[in-house]
């Protein structure tokens, strides 16, 4: 009988050509550039523009059910960060978040010779969101005292100059969960730091309002946010993490696609053999 759409060797060759667009942006040589949206644009200026006596604070509230999207956001960020030399704090109120964000940073501190302790420190995985926050607000160093391996805060040169929120050039919280609104009602608002986010794509519709009312400067929408970041640091046709890995969910959408528009002129060529005879 003549294999049909819905043939065994159909949906093989079917699943066959799904590998293949998902593998073969890791394998080729060229990417598909990302356009960059505004709300990508204004985080990467937000970084561009923090001083030198000020430090960024890298909150990453994330597991693993969500490293497809935040770890692509979090090195992305941590690239710029380093390639510009702005300091900047590892911290989470999840206790996997600072240990995948140590991992990131740990490597791509070789790739930017930013030595751990003056370029940038972890500050760890920290309980009691509100009372915490509420403390740094007054006093970083008597808050979080010490960094993730137990060394004190005053003997690392990052954290020269850092006693308070003032000190704090900029929030960026890598989040799956609504925990970025805590960052905002007991830090980012009293202290009067500007904040960011780095959301999972479905939460996206729910950090609009707070970028048109000005509480969040800036926002990485998912896996695509994090490939239009990293255009911005590196240009459009690089190859890096978040590019490559959304030019792979680019080249599985157009396939679909084709797919769907193949399947739709089969069935009306099928149709008009079966009303000619």
């Amino acid at each position: 009988m003549e294999a049909g759409l819905g043939s065994d060797r159909t949906r093989r060759t079917l699943y066959l050509l799904l590998a293949a667009a998902i593998a073969l942006p890791f394998f080729a040589k060229t990417v598909i550039p990302p356009v960059v949206g505004r709300e990508a644009r204004a985080l990467y200026e937000a970084v561009e523009s923090v001083p030198p006596n000020k430090i960024i604070v890298l909150s990453l509230e994330f597991e693993a059910g969500t490293i497809g999207e935040n770890l692509p956001q979090t090195r992305a960020l941590m690239n710029h960060m380093m390639k510009s030399g702005k300091r900047f704090a590892i911290m989470g109120f999840d206790p996997m978040g600072p240990v995948f964000g140590q991992r990131e940073a740990e490597d791509l501190a070789k790739r930017w010779n930013r030595p751990y302790g003056k370029y940038w420190v972890n500050w760890g995985y920290k309980t009691a969101v509100v009372q915490t926050l509420k403390a740094m607000i007054r006093d970083i160093p008597g808050t979080m005292v010490t960094d993730h391996r137990g060394t004190p805060l005053s003997k690392l040169p990052v954290m020269d100059g850092i006693k308070d929120a003032k000190d704090v050039g900029l929030i960026i919280d890598v989040t799956p969960s609504a925990l970025y609104e805590a960052w905002m009602a007991y830090f980012a608002g009293p202290g009067g730091v500007k904040m960011g986010v780095a959301p999972t794509a479905v939460m996206v519709s729910d950090i609009f309002p707070y970028l048109d009312s000005g509480q969040i400067v800036g926002m990485l929408k998912g896996l695509a946010g994090a490939a239009q970041y990293e255009s911005l640091v590196f240009g459009r046709d690089a190859r890096e993490r978040g590019i490559t890995w959304m030019t792979s969910v680019s080249m599985t959408h157009i396939l679909i696609i084709a797919l769907i528009i193949l399947g739709n002129i089969l069935e009306i060529a099928a149709r008009r053999r079966r009303t000619a005879t």
